[in-house]
């Protein structure tokens, strides 16, 4: 089979002082970046930095529905391949770093850069696993902003089933997701084999569970 060329990094052999503009958020939040990282990792910038249209014109390119500390992320990411730690996020995010991380997911689909998307994955587990983070503020979002079957909103659903307490569906019941929930089950559904499932609700051998109790 024949090997696919590997794709050269970007070097700054060429044009090493061209730079261009992202701007994040309704604010419009600027960073100055260079051209080629940006070219080299988006398809999407690529496209649109080398075009007769507004951005490659301006050599500016915005992104209104990303804020600031996503823009920053982005940014680190482009250079680096990797997520700034949450410790040097600026603005602070205190109970949105899975909001954050999942709208960064979603601006590297947007931009398709899906090393990026992937590696959102385990961090975010991680942030859920390791701190018991409530999953409550990315929920409306992810179903406001994905459709049935998307990798992302399994994800968030696999966590919400591994990780939310069960109380968390009565406690803040106007803020889950009716989707969700038909989604939740079903997956419930899926991933137990009948005699697992009786095994788990006891059923056919503790009826008291289900028995009146003569007083």
């Amino acid at each position: 089979m024949e090997k696919k060329a590997k794709t050269r990094s970007p070097t700054f052999r060429r044009n090493p002082t061209e730079l261009i503009t992202l701007e994040f958020g309704p604010g419009k939040t600027k960073f100055v970046v260079h051209k080629e990282f940006a070219c080299y990792h988006s398809p999407v910038l690529k496209a649109a930095l080398n075009s007769d249209f507004i951005e490659g014109q301006t050599h500016t390119y915005t992104l209104e529905d990303s804020g600031e500390t996503t823009g920053r992320l982005f940014v680190h990411w482009l250079y680096f391949q990797e997520l700034l730690d949450h410790d040097d996020w600026e603005p602070k995010e205190e109970k949105g770093i899975n909001l954050i991380l999942i709208q960064l997911h979603m601006l590297a689909d947007k931009l398709l850069i899906p090393l990026l998307q992937n590696s959102i994955i385990p961090v975010t587990h991680q942030h859920v696993h390791q701190n018991e983070l409530q999953l409550l503020y990315t929920l409306e979002y992810v179903y406001e902003e994905t459709e049935a079957g998307s990798l992302l909103r399994r994800f968030i659903l696999h966590l919400c089933a591994c990780y939310m307490a069960p109380s968390t569906y009565s406690n803040f019941a106007n803020d889950v997701p009716k989707e969700m929930l038909l989604e939740l089950a079903a997956a419930y559904g899926t991933k137990f084999e009948i005699e697992e499932a009786e095994k788990a609700f006891r059923m056919g051998t503790d009826w008291s569970q289900y028995q009146v109790v003569d007083k």
